[in-house]
This record gives C-alpha cells, sequence and structure tokens, in this order.
C-alpha cells in the first residue's frame, strides 16, 4: 500500500496561506544515485509514498544540479515546479470592449526556496556533509547559511560516516521547532564514493565499473532500509508532510570518461550521467499511517 492524496505538487496558495494548515516539505536527495541502480534495488519502503519517476537531472554535477532545484526549477519531465507550483490566472483578449476569448495562463515561481519558504513562516533545514555545498556557501557570502534557519554542514563532513547523525539531528530540529510548518533539504553522500552500505566503505574504481555498480547498489539499499527514519520523524508534526525522492545527477562507473565532474575531459554524457529517479508523496492524515521500526513502514 502507499500514501496518496492524489495531489502532485504543493501549490503556492498553500505555502502562503494559513500557518496551521501550511504542509512539511521533507525532500531527500542520494548523491550521484543512477536511475538503473534504484530500479534494481527495488526499495519497497521508499515506493511506499507512490510510483518512482524516470526523470533527467537539469547538471551533471551536484553544484549546478542543487542550485537548480533550490530555484525551483525541478528534473527535466516532472513538470514546471519541484517544490511548490505557482498559480494560474485568467487572461482576456479584448476587441474594443469586447472579450473575444478567456485562457489560463499559469505563472511561473522562480525564487530561491530556503528564502521563499522562510518569508513564509517556515523553519528551514539543511543536512549534508558534501564539501562543494559548504565552498560555495562560503565564496557566496552565505547564501545557504542565511536562508536555512538550521545549516548542518561542516560538521557532517568531519564524520566518515553522517547520515546516522543526520537522522538524529533531524528528529532534534523537528521536535524542537513543529510549531512551524518545516521545509527540508537532505542530501545525503551514501551513493557517492566512497560508497556505505550501512557497514563498509568502497571507493570507487573506474577499471571495475560492475563492481561500483554493485556498490552504489548496496549503498541504496541501506538508504531504503533507513528511510522510514525521515516519514516517522515528521509524523511528530501532525501537519501534512509531502515527501520527494531524488537524486541529484547520475554517474559514469568505469571507463576513460568515468565520473561526473565536468573538469573530466573525456567524461561521456548520456544516460547514466542524466537519468535519475524521483518519488513523491504526501501524506496529509497522519492518523492512518503506522510507522514502525526502521526498514518496516505499516499502513493502517
Amino acid at each position: 500500500m502507499i500514501w496518496t492524496t492524489g495531489r502532485n505538487i504543493m501549490k503556492q496558495h498553500e505555502v502562503e496561506g494559513d500557518d496551521a494548515v501550511k504542509p512539511n516539505v521533507c525532500c531527500v536527495i542520494a548523491d550521484s544515485l543512477r536511475w538503473d541502480v534504484f530500479v534494481t534495488a527495488n526499495p519497497t519502503n521508499i515506493l511506499r509514498l507512490g510510483r518512482v519517476r524516470k526523470a533527467y537531472s537539469i547538471a551533471n554535477s551536484t553544484l549546478p544540479a542543487m542550485h537548480g532545484f533550490l530555484m525551483n526549477y525541478p528534473p527535466i519531465g516532472i513538470g514546471k515546479a519541484l517544490f511548490v507550483e505557482g498559480e494560474t490566472r485568467e487572461i482576456n483578449i479584448t476587441e474594443g470592449d469586447t472579450i473575444i476569448k478567456k485562457y489560463r495562463r499559469w505563472t511561473e515561481l522562480r525564487k530561491w526556496m530556503p528564502r521563499y519558504f522562510q518569508e513564509q513562516g517556515y523553519f528551514t533545514i539543511w543536512m549534508s556533509g558534501n564539501p562543494v555545498i559548504i565552498r560555495v556557501n562560503e565564496q557566496l557570502d552565505g547564501v545557504y547559511r542565511r536562508y536555512f534557519d538550521h545549516f548542518g554542514a561542516d560538521e557532517y563532513q568531519k564524520l566518515d560516516v553522517a547520515t546516522p547523525q543526520i537522522i538524529r539531528d533531524l528528529n532534534l530540529e523537528v521536535k524542537l521547532n513543529k510549531i512551524h510548518p518545516i521545509f527540508a533539504v537532505i542530501l545525503l553522500l551514501d551513493t557517492h564514493s566512497p560508497y556505505h552500505d550501512g557497514e563498509r566503505f568502497h571507493l570507487i574504481d573506474p577499471s571495475q565499473p560492475d563492481m561500483n555498480y554493485e556498490h552504489q547498489l548496496s549503498a541504496m539499499k541501506f538508504i531504503n532500509n533507513i528511510f522510514p527514519n525521515f516519514v516517522k520523524i515528521f509524523s511528530q508534526t501532525e501537519r501534512p508532510t509531502e515527501f520527494i525522492f531524488m537524486s541529484d545527477h547520475g554517474d559514469n562507473f568505469g571507463g576513460p570518461g568515468w565520473g561526473h565532474n565536468s573538469f573530466r575531459r573525456e567524461l561521456q554524457f548520456g544516460e547514466k550521467l542524466f537519468a535519475i529517479p524521483f518519488v513523491r508523496g504526501r501524506i496529509d492524515d497522519w492518523s492512518t499511517v503506522h510507522v514502525g521500526e526502521p526498514g518496516k513502514v505499516d499502513v493502517v
């Protein structure tokens, strides 16, 4: 069974409306996770949110992809927005005093999402040990830290394994701030080299692409196993919550064009570099959902 309300994406009026009913947003991003790896993993916990859609990233590396996503640009093939869809307005075409045609135009919402949500009364959270985001935040005068009320970054970069601590910290931040609607973006590094499967680490070896595939697959299974924690954490808010699971981009596991960084002269652009999974699901009524221990989510 899955959680579903038939809604595809939050609307602008939901975010800008009454604080009492504003939905939470929890976006979990698996760094460098490929579409084919996700499909093979068959992550049943994550798929309780809804069907997976094959999308294409707007970039081949974390920095440009995350900048675009946080400006509300969606992966290719998902729709018109990632987090919040703008409203439509009626347009009249007239001749003199006579309306000869009416149509509705969709209004784009292209804003820095951390700032947008913060200005709408949300408590905003960023959590990741990705060093690129930390470096860009410093170079752009704190553009990330300024608009994320909780900017968890440096402390995670120092850890060999950050995901368990991220989950503990997210639980604390949500518990302390659940009086407010919450906008949280979590970028997990387990599926990025060195791959982490919950027990061991494995560095990418371009000479063994099949082995790299298996290591990312094990890491994806680990993320699926701990994913119920995110659902359980937000259940304590009792607010409607929209969950998004996706990747920032794909990866090449071997050959001269291995990796995903643009500075590699022989980088091979193609399906494996850009195809990513995208899952969106919304829980409106928490009384119908029972979240079991990590690794299992039971729906009443």
